[in-house]
């Protein structure tokens, strides 16, 4: 499993050494959980953790994109805190987390705008002209003058994204009560999740960005937190994200 996450790593950065539509940059994060010690199927606010990322984007297209991601992370929980004050023995935890994955992401409005521009004599002007500056008075389509500054990119695009990270955890459980029954699994110290999102970009110019994204992610484990009271159900990550980024 490590190798192959290490191989689609490896797969995305050489994109990042050849691609022309790329983009790098860092996050600051804020990470909750829910699971046997959250005792709510939303993030407990008071939990929220901060945590620090780095990414690379790879825009193949007006509409999508692929995401490389490493997170460094931590989440806690405690009983006291919860429904979960009648339950024996009580149970507060904290964890760090180091996160390895891969995105795909969606732009709801394609960041290039389709609009053409013309001179007076009907011939349309390029893209390079465009961006340069090298034009004299442009006209729509239908021949009406165009007062204001072409424009060829938003600056806002909001997106979503469905991806799947490998992460690497390490729960300090402590308990409190008369019971010495000890509900965590010490074997697992890794698990896959799978991170859900919704975000939006802002172009502040052509190197510089801004984004900020909340996420949800399933894992496959139920024991995040070292405690498993209920066998059904795993436990879940959350994030929101905002973050910087240059384009190159």
């Amino acid at each position: 499993m490590k190798t192959l996450f290490s191989m689609a790593l490896a797969t995305l950065f050489t994109f990042a050494l050849f691609a022309q539509k790329s983009e790098i940059g860092l996050s600051l994060d804020g990470w909750n959980y829910q699971g046997d010690v959250s005792g709510s199927p939303a993030p407990n606010l008071s939990e929220t953790n901060i945590g620090v990322g780095a990414f690379y984007r790879y825009n193949f297209h007006s509409n999508f994109a692929v995401k490389g991601m490493f997170q460094f992370g931590r989440i806690s929980g405690d009983d006291r805190e919860t429904d979960f004050t009648n339950v024996d023995p009580l149970v507060d935890f904290s964890s760090t987390l180091v996160n390895i994955g891969a995105a795909l992401e969606y732009n709801i409005l394609s960041r290039e705008v389709q609009k053409k521009y013309y001179d007076g004599n009907g011939q349309e002007i390029t893209r390079e002209d465009l961006k340069s500056g090298n034009y004299g008075t442009l006209y729509d389509a239908k021949g009406n003058e165009v007062t204001s500054s072409p424009m060829l990119e938003r600056k806002w695009i909001p997106y979503i994204s469905l991806g799947a990270a490998l992460s690497f955890f390490s729960p300090e459980v402590n308990y409190a009560g008369t019971s010495d029954v000890r509900y965590g699994d010490d074997s697992q110290t890794n698990t896959l999740f799978f991170p859900v999102g919704v975000g939006v970009k802002y172009y502040m110019n052509d190197d510089w960005l801004l984004g900020l994204e909340v996420m949800t992610a399933p894992t496959l484990t139920d024991y995040i937190d070292g405690v498993s009271r209920r066998t059904d159900t795993n436990d879940w990550l959350s994030a929101i994200s905002l973050y910087v980024g240059y384009q190159f």
